[in-house]
């Protein structure tokens, strides 16, 4: 069986996307015959999350994560981690173990066999190790349902999705639910709590009395998104998912980063960008949510723009890669 290890941190500080995109990617190459390990500095929260899943999990300090990866012998390593160093790409490739890594601003992306970054706009070189844009923003494939249907665009907004990531580390959530609580009357509110944000219910004043429906654990988080009329959520892989449902999206980033991703989806009339989550007032929130609603045209463009740049297929495209080049791997170890 081909063996592939994922190499991802999640937790409070930065959050759970990195692991929540490398389950979601672990479950499909499952499903194609190869075993899936997770090699995580991550610390309990997704040690926990991910052994829940059904994935095999070694929890290493960051000194020891190059001696276990090798230790594992795999065909490809999957680094979903920002920054990737030289000396640890070199060992990879003279371990013969092939590379993917995504969103990788470090020195050791260069070595990588294939690059794979949503975040940065495609500059038309033909480097075939190169793989930027929105067309491999790898989303869960219920995503692909979702973008095929139509998006029922209200006369006025009253269904709003708020979700803040996998762990929220900015901890915005109760920050938009205080924006909206002098409105919230006039809304239909669902607020998901990702898998890495147990603080939420550490400041939960029963939200669900002042009907607001609070969820955790969703597994279809395209139907909900496909329903709201609004979504309110963080710059990372969720602003990329409300965009391939067609649902008009406020986002607040958590993460600088996240800062130059909201700016090319706002350019494009894709969403509403109020900046840095941690520096936006609430009556921002609430007029920009009170505005957008009433703004049947602006939500149905929006809806549009955001479903012709993320099609939903990317996912289909990083699994496709990963085949060939551990293909490709094997042919040349005869």
């Amino acid at each position: 069986m081909r063996k592939i290890v994922l190499r991802a941190d999640g937790g409070k500080e930065i959050g759970f996307g990195h692991i929540m995109r490398c389950s979601r990617l672990a479950e499909l190459l499952d499903e194609q015959d190869f075993k899936c390990i997770f090699v995580t500095c991550g610390g309990k929260d997704a040690r926990e999350y991910l052994e829940r899943m059904g994935f095999e999990v070694h929890l290493v300090s960051k000194e020891k994560v190059l001696r276990e990866i090798v230790a594992l012998e795999p065909d490809m390593v999957i680094n979903d981690i920002r920054g990737t160093d030289l000396e640890y790409m070199k060992a990879l490739g003279a371990a013969g173990i092939k590379s993917i890594n995504f969103d990788d601003v470090g020195e050791g992306s260069a070595l990588a066999d294939a690059a794979i970054d949503a975040n940065i706009k495609p500059d038309g070189s033909e480097d075939d190790s190169q793989y930027f844009g929105a067309d491999y923003v790898a989303l869960d494939p219920q995503f692909t349902h979702y973008h095929g249907l139509e998006k029922e665009i209200a006369g006025y907004a009253r269904k709003i999705l708020i979700l803040m990531g996998g762990s929220d580390p900015g901890e915005l959530t109760h920050k938009v639910l205080g924006a909206l609580s002098p409105v919230a009357v006039r809304y239909e509110i669902t607020v998901v709590v990702g898998p890495g944000n147990k603080r939420f219910f550490d400041n939960y004043d029963g939200y669900n009395s002042e009907g607001v429906r609070v969820l955790q654990e969703v597994s279809c988080l395209g139907r909900l998104m496909h329903e709201a009329d609004i979504g309110i959520s963080s710059g990372g892989l969720t602003m990329y998912e409300m965009a391939a449902t067609g649902t008009p999206d406020i986002v607040l980033s958590q993460a600088p980063h996240e800062l130059d991703n909201a700016k090319i989806m706002e350019d494009k009339g894709i969403i509403v960008n109020l900046g840095m989550g941690s520096q936006a007032l609430e009556c921002w929130i609430k007029n920009e949510v009170e505005t957008l609603a009433g703004d049947t045209a602006r939500r149905r463009a929006m809806s549009e723009n955001g479903k012709k740049y993320v099609d939903a297929k990317g996912m289909e495209r990083v699994l496709s890669l990963i085949s060939a080049l551990v293909e490709e791997s094997k042919c040349l170890a005869v």
